[in-house]
């Protein structure tokens, strides 16, 4: 029976809510490495914090935060690609892709900031998903990005398709390439629509070399 896309992507806000990816790799299961960095840039676990350098590890419950000018590419183990731009904050929530299965399960919480993603792969992924304050968008594989400010977000597609909703009960919206939304604190995504030439140079200058 085919899954109706909408209803997986609820039960997955669900999940979240009830604290469904809470189960985490050991600390010393690497699941990406720096591939690419400048600025100051650390990884923070509890109340510690490490500065990063290119061939650094990153885990499970690892937040990566950079400073006014740091910014730092992210390999992960599938293939995939994070890019972390100035002043932000993203934990990698929960990583672990399944080959060939379709199953696998991968969780980012952007806190502040903005990132880029490149899901490499589809066919590993059941989820892929950036959650904010006020959204979660979600995808099989595909390149998009995410900014995430005080009671707001934004999720621009660069490429493929990406599901948005709001944290707050309301539509699902689908994304294609060139499309963005924005969503605001207890309100849905405005309908997907192309940004304008000025707002999209401006959010990938922060997320490109």
């Amino acid at each position: 029976m085919r899954i109706n896309r909408r209803v997986w992507l609820r039960a997955m806000f669900a999940a979240i809510a009830l604290g469904g990816f809470t189960r985490r790799l050991a600390a010393q299961d690497a699941v990406g490495e720096v591939v690419r960095i400048q600025g100051h840039v650390a990884k923070t676990r509890g109340s510690g914090e490490t500065a990063l350098a290119a061939g650094d590890k990153v885990a499970v419950g690892d937040s990566i935060v950079t400073g006014e000018d740091g910014k730092v590419d992210l390999r992960f183990t599938d293939g995939s690609l994070l890019t972390v731009g100035p002043s932000s904050r993203v934990e990698v929530a929960r990583f672990a892709p399944k080959a060939g299965g379709g199953s696998g399960e991968a969780l980012l919480s952007l806190l502040s900031g903005i990132i880029k993603l490149i899901v490499d792969d589809g066919t590993r992924w059941g989820r892929f998903a950036v959650q904010t304050e006020t959204a979660v968008a979600a995808v099989r594989g595909t390149e998009w990005l995410v900014e995430a400010a005080k009671d707001t977000s934004a999720v621009l597609v660069l490429s493929g398709t990406v599901e948005v909703a709001s944290r707050s009960p309301g539509p699902v919206f689908k994304l294609g390439p060139g499309q963005g939304t924005d969503i605001k604190a207890g309100a849905a995504p405005t309908p997907p629509k192309i940004w304008g030439a000025a707002r999209r140079q401006k959010a990938l200058a922060r997320v490109t070399w």
